[in-house]
């Protein structure tokens, strides 16, 4: 299985993050070649942005299309509640396309919830 990091290397992964609800990033990566801590930069920003927006995207009864895209700076931000962690997936939409994003999301969760939930 492929770790956060392998997942940010993907062409046109700008940024994939594991955070909690509140706004606290767990992990996350970058592949940017900048600075090493722009990574949990990207993602604490973009998650303290989002947090209200995918709260209304993501209403409780729609169970069944958990994972939402939005657009964020002109690129395509995807984020998926799992439990209490919210995970998310930061791309260039003319370079990897949306079904790709979301194979890469299926990946990012199956870390988190082997990373994250086990309580380590």
């Amino acid at each position: 299985m492929p770790d956060l990091e392998e997942l940010a290397r993907e062409d046109g992964v700008l940024c994939v993050f594991v955070a909690t609800k509140d706004g606290f990033v767990v992990d996350a990566e970058a592949d940017t070649g900048v600075d090493p801590e722009e990574p949990a930069a990207i993602a604490s920003t973009i998650l303290l942005r989002t947090k209200g927006v995918m709260d209304r995207l993501i209403p409780e009864h729609l169970e069944e299309e958990k994972a939402k895209v939005s657009v964020v700076c002109g690129h395509s931000l995807i984020l998926e509640e799992i439990n209490d962690l919210i995970i998310g997936l930061l791309y260039d939409s003319e370079t990897l396309p949306e079904g790709m994003a979301r194979l890469l999301l299926k990946q990012l969760r199956e870390i988190a919830k082997e990373e994250y939930e086990s309580g380590e």
